[in-house]
């Protein structure tokens, strides 16, 4: 996700902060995260995973469609609504570590097809290479609003990536 898109909602992230008149300390601590992590968020460099998303939204004091709209406008669609049942095993972790898990192995077929070694790709998502080396290996998957960055950057349809992380 390039700079430009998620600057809509940081734009909207610094507002609310500023509005509440939270320190960005005390945001983080609240949302569970280092200040580093909201300093990311503000300058428009990350945007949160799904279960930062409640977070924040419980912090605000606004619902989770709110924190999803805001994150809607910089481009990275909310995640489908999910069940407590669902929220107990959260998507970033699978509940055993296994490099033949579909997404894992279709990813590794995705980077070798292209020539591709982990750090590239991690550089093209502007992330670390420890977290797709995760993915890689099975040991997590990746956060919905990471799958249109994905898409993106291997060039095929994010409802693609979605089938794989689901089946």
């Amino acid at each position: 996700m390039s700079q430009t898109t998620r600057e809509e909602f940081a734009r909207w992230l610094r507002e609310q902060l500023r509005s509440q008149g939270w320190m960005v300390s005390d945001f983080a601590q609240s949302v569970g995260v280092r200040p580093s992590a909201v300093y990311r968020w503000t300058a428009g460099q990350r945007t949160p995973t799904d279960s930062q998303v409640e977070k924040i939204s419980q912090a605000l004091k606004v619902s989770p469609e709110v924190v999803w709209e805001a994150l809607a406008r910089s481009g990275v669609a909310p995640s489908p609504p999910s069940t407590r049942a669902e929220r107990a095993t959260p998507p970033t972790a699978p509940a055993t570590p296994d490099a033949q898990r579909p997404f894992a192995r279709w990813l590794r077929e995705q980077l070798a097809t292209r020539g591709w070694s982990t750090g590239i790709f991690a550089r093209r998502l502007d992330l670390d290479p420890v977290t797709v080396r995760a993915w890689l290996n099975g040991v997590r998957n990746p956060a919905t609003v990471q799958l249109p960055r994905i898409a993106a950057v291997l060039e095929v349809d994010v409802e693609t990536v979605r089938s794989v992380l689901e089946s």
